[in-house]
């Protein structure tokens, strides 16, 4: 994927990335990288995902979720999650980022 070329190379390692991440029965649960295409963004579809992960985790009993990234996270911390700082992966800083269940989030309120 144009994307992130350094960690898919191919669409093929997106598509298995995918699959593998589908399984309810087993971690891990989600996707590992949620993408939006660029002529689809601003339209809070990225957002409704990351919600919607927060109400799946919430439904299979899931108190504490992380997630990653190499941008800055504002979708996280609009939907309240805590910002955990950076986190280095393979020579480059990522940004951790942790949602609480038992916390008030924005998911909560929906």
């Amino acid at each position: 994927m144009a994307e992130w070329p350094d960690y898919y190379g191919e669409r093929r390692a997106a598509e298995a990335d995918l699959r593998e991440c589908l399984s309810m029965e087993r971690l891990p649960i989600g996707l590992g990288a949620l993408y939006v295409a660029p002529s689809h963004r601003s339209r809070g579809i990225g957002s409704g995902l990351v919600l919607r992960g927060m109400d799946l985790a919430r439904a299979l009993g899931h108190r504490t979720v992380y997630a990653v990234t190499a941008r800055p996270g504002k979708i996280f911390t609009r939907a309240g999650w805590e910002d955990m700082g950076p986190m280095p992966h393979k020579g480059q800083s990522l940004a951790l980022y942790r949602w609480q269940a038992d916390e008030h989030s924005k998911a909560d309120t929906d």
